[in-house]
């Protein structure tokens, strides 16, 4: 029986951490809703693809097999704790052209995300990095009343509640339909 080396020791725990980020980034994908639930889902498939690695595969090439997981499980790691935090984050108010803008997270809201557009000129950027940024505008939609809503903004709400007919309709008959008015 042949022994295992160091270096294939450590491939098998990088392996197993893969297994175990996947596990956490799974969970924490149903807690969450839209884009960061299917980039974290996403994540999760390629941590646990790695982690599904054969034995043979890792006796053949361990450092490479070692690398390759504990990249992945950085960044699923990673991902999963700015997913969730940005999930408790408090509501922000984005000021525009227009009237400020209040961002709170709610599953009643309507998935509207912020245009860059919507800074004002000369505003210091957050200390955020980007990745919590894009899924922070994700996951806390833009609560905005009906009347500024796009038709298109309006077709996909109703495509997400499961409404049939409504891609002829003009914005008032959606309105009206979503039972907005």
């Amino acid at each position: 029986m042949a022994k295992t080396t160091k270096t294939e020791r450590r491939a098998f725990d990088a392996l197993k951490d893969a297994a175990d980020a996947s596990k956490t980034a799974k969970k924490a994908a149903k807690t969450l809703e839209g884009k960061p639930a299917r980039a974290l889902k996403e994540l999760a498939s390629e941590a646990a693809e790695i982690a599904d690695l054969s034995k043979k595969a890792v006796r053949k090439h361990p450092k490479r097999v070692a690398k390759r997981a504990e990249k992945v499980t950085a960044k699923t790691e990673a991902a999963t704790e700015v997913a969730l935090k940005a999930k408790r984050r408090p509501p922000m108010v984005l000021k525009g052209k227009k009237a400020p803008i209040t961002v709170t997270p709610s599953a009643e809201a309507p998935s509207v995300a912020p245009t860059p557009a919507v800074k004002a000129p000369g505003a210091v950027p957050d200390s955020l990095e980007v990745a919590e940024l894009l899924v922070a505008e994700a996951a806390a939609p833009v609560v905005v009343s009906h009347e500024s809503w796009t038709v298109a903004q309006l077709r996909a709400r109703a495509r997400d509640e499961g409404r049939a007919g409504y891609s002829r309709l003009t914005k008032s008959q959606l309105v009206e339909l979503l039972g907005l008015a």
